[in-house]
């Protein structure tokens, strides 16, 4: 039964993962991602993880001790971790791309530079 329980739990999660990648798409959620994942989650967590946490107290109930036992699947917490994944992937992405610009920024400005430089020592010194 615990067997069953935690491929459950990871069953779960992937389809929570596979939502968030598709709600993110590299791209910061709009208004309607977000009313999408919302749903989602509303709807996964009235059929699938009701029935999970369902499973989760029968199997509290026949394991005496408290060490075994196992806690409640929570959306809003695994929600958290996977959207936290994905932002924190998708805020490297743009500090990547940020850095990027800024170094082809800093390399047109050497040339630049050294172009207007140079002008002004021929204009200067011949």
């Amino acid at each position: 039964m615990k067997k069953e329980i935690e491929n459950e739990k990871a069953k779960i999660r992937d389809l929570m993962k596979a939502q968030a990648a598709n709600v993110i798409k590299n791209k910061i959620p709009r208004r309607e991602e977000i009313k999408i994942w919302t749903a989602f989650l509303n709807k996964l967590q009235m059929e699938d993880v009701k029935n999970l946490n369902h499973s989760i107290n029968r199997f509290n109930l026949l394991v005496p001790l408290l060490n075994s036992q196992m806690v409640q699947f929570s959306i809003e917490r695994e929600s958290e971790i996977i959207l936290k994944k994905y932002l924190s992937n998708l805020t490297n992405q743009i500090n990547d791309s940020i850095e990027k610009i800024d170094v082809k920024v800093k390399e047109n400005a050497d040339v630049t530079n050294n172009g207007f430089l140079k002008s002004i020592m021929k204009k200067f010194f011949g």
